[in-house]
């Protein structure tokens, strides 16, 4: 029984190792996609949003309704204004520890 199920957690890591690479690119364009939205705010508005929830519920939609504002993991992304700099927006990526968009964060987008 325990070689059973040391066999069918070997074959889950070696076999299907998709998983973590799946996320982290639906991420990765997530992160994109939302980036492109808060850029487009910022050029109707004048200001970058003040979170994304914003980007929602403004006047026109600047992501899809049905858009998640987090990663493929279920966390929240990163954003935050830097005063004079822009924004930067990231994933904690599959650890889920903010590295302030170093270690496996993914994407630290700025503008």
């Amino acid at each position: 029984m325990v070689a059973g199920l040391v066999l069918a957690v070997v074959a889950r890591l070696y076999l299907f190792p998709i998983d973590r690479n799946q996320r982290a690119t639906a991420t990765l364009q997530s992160v994109t996609d939302i980036a492109e939205a808060i850029r487009t705010f910022k050029s109707d508005f004048g200001q970058f949003p003040r979170d994304l929830q914003q980007l929602k519920s403004a006047s026109r939609s600047y992501v899809h309704a049905a858009a998640t504002l987090s990663d493929a993991w279920g966390q929240p992304l990163v954003y935050r204004i830097e005063a004079g700099k822009g924004f930067i927006l990231y994933s904690k990526g599959g650890n889920g520890i903010d590295e302030n968009g170093q270690g496996d964060d993914i994407s630290p987008v700025s503008n």
